[in-house]
Order: C-alpha cells, then structure tokens, then sequence
C-alpha cells in the first residue's frame, strides 16, 4: 500500500519519519511530503494514490494555520484524512518532548471528526459545499 504523509516542514517530515516507523507495516512505501509552510500539493499524483487505494494524510500542524492548509488541500484531493499529533504542535516536538507512549498520531481531533465525515461524504455525493 502506498501511502503519503503530508507536513508543513522537512524537520516534521523526518519527525514524523522516525515516529511512524512504528505504524507502519513492512509492505508498501511511505513518502514524507513537506510543503514548506506553502500548502501546495501535487494534487493530481495525489488523487492517482488515492484512486489505486493509498492513504494520503494531511498531518499538518495543530494550529490554525495547520487546519487552514488541511481544509484548502482536502478541496483539491478529495478523500484525504487529517492526522494530528495526539500531543503538542507538531511532529518534531512530540519526537523532542515523548511525553506519552505507545500511538503518537490521532486522526483528526474528536472535534473535527464530524466535519471530516460530512467533507468525505458531501465529496463522494458530488455535492460541493454551499449546494442544498
């Protein structure tokens, strides 16, 4: 299974490198992407991994710049996830600071699970945003 990490820096790309080395299983290829802080993403390649049954994650910061990225790139790739660190802002401070033990990513916040259920569904019905 191919699978795509999307970051906003290379030191969380690498951060998240290390820390998901755990996660993932021994098959398939993970790509740790950075977008430099800009959000641009190569969303058509994006969407071919999605289509043959990859995972593509938006694992931005937990900021409000992380969450503004998450939602402008899950306009452009429809189907993505958000992952968050389950613990401090981004994935180099939670490959700094372990604190915690055992899973260091959450999917999404359990306040944003909802909206990025309804943003999954609404993509799938062909039904963009504002349309009754």
């Amino acid at each position: 299974m191919q699978r795509v990490l999307l970051v906003e820096s290379p030191i969380d790309a690498m951060s998240l490198a290390v820390l998901d080395r755990a996660q993932r299983g021994p098959e398939g290829v993970s790509i740790y992407l950075s977008t430099d802080g800009s959000g641009g993403v190569p969303s058509a390649e994006l969407k071919i991994v999605l289509r043959s049954g990859g995972f593509v994650a938006a694992a931005f910061d937990v900021d409000r710049a992380g969450e503004v990225m998450a939602w402008r790139v899950a306009q452009q790739v429809p189907g993505i996830e958000r992952l968050t660190p389950n613990q401090g802002k981004d994935w180099n401070e939670v490959l700094v600071n372990p604190e915690g033990s055992g899973n260091r990513w959450q999917q999404s916040c359990p306040e944003l699970d909802q909206l990025w259920r309804w943003h999954g569904t609404a993509t799938a019905l062909g039904r963009p945003e504002g349309q009754g």
